[in-house]
């Protein structure tokens, strides 16, 4: 449809809460590129991944790999609360790794930026 000049108006509203959450996953990868696992700890700060990515999820796969995202992301969030760097890091690799798979899944990849 998105080729023809047509676009889902309810997805494009969802798609907003789904932005943040690659967005703050970003700013958490810049952060702990820099070792600071601080910033990287407040970057996630801001809410539930997979309630954002489980209200565009039309598949059990989809819904599947969100709820996989939530603990990858809330795992990279402890291991940055704690100040381990390493465990972070390894954290991190897995979130954005499910993030993508995820995507995917969704039929969204295309849809969002620095992914």
């Amino acid at each position: 449809m998105e080729k023809e000049g047509l676009k889902n108006q309810r997805l494009e509203s969802k798609l907003g809460p789904v932005q943040a959450v690659v967005n703050s996953v970003v700013k958490a990868g810049a952060a702990l590129d820099q070792g600071n696992t601080g910033g990287a700890a407040a970057a996630l700060s801001g809410g539930s991944a997979s309630a954002a990515l489980l209200a565009v999820s039309t598949t059990e796969e989809a819904k599947t790999l969100a709820s996989a995202v939530g603990k990858d992301v809330a795992a990279v969030a402890a291991a940055a609360g704690k100040g381990d760097l390493s465990g972070a890091k390894s954290a991190y690799v897995s979130a954005v790794g499910s993030l993508v798979g995820w995507a995917d899944a969704a039929g969204v990849k295309g849809e969002l930026t620095s992914l």
